[in-house]
Order: structure tokens, then sequence, then C-alpha cells
């Protein structure tokens, strides 16, 4: 696995199982990821900032 962290994203190289997918290991580092994002900054237990609502909405034109 290679990771590099950016200031505002992360890039990760991982290698995957064919028989694992990888739709499962996405669900994963993302609920890995949002665990420990709301366990560190408590805001976000209860809806999406502000500044994140717009892009995930725009991403829908996309």
């Amino acid at each position: 696995m290679a990771l590099e962290i950016m200031p505002d994203h992360v890039h990760v190289l991982v290698e995957v199982d064919p028989q694992l997918g990888v739709h499962r290991l996405v669900k994963h580092l993302k609920g890995v990821s949002s665990h420990s994002l709301r366990q560190e900054f408590r805001t976000l237990k209860s809806r999406l900032p502000t500044v994140i609502q717009p892009y995930v909405e725009n991403q829908k034109n996309v």
C-alpha cells in the first residue's frame, strides 16, 4: 500500500484480492475514515457541514 497525505485529500494505492471486490474495500475505508473524523470533529455527527453540502450537491451535475 502507498499513502500520500495532501492538505485537503489523500492518495491511496492498494492491491485488492479480486474475490474481495473493490466496492467492499471502498466501503470499509469510508466507514473507518468517517468514524475517525466524527470522533475528532464532533460537529460532523449531526449533519454535513455547510461547506461540504454544496460540493456534494454539485457532484450530481458532474
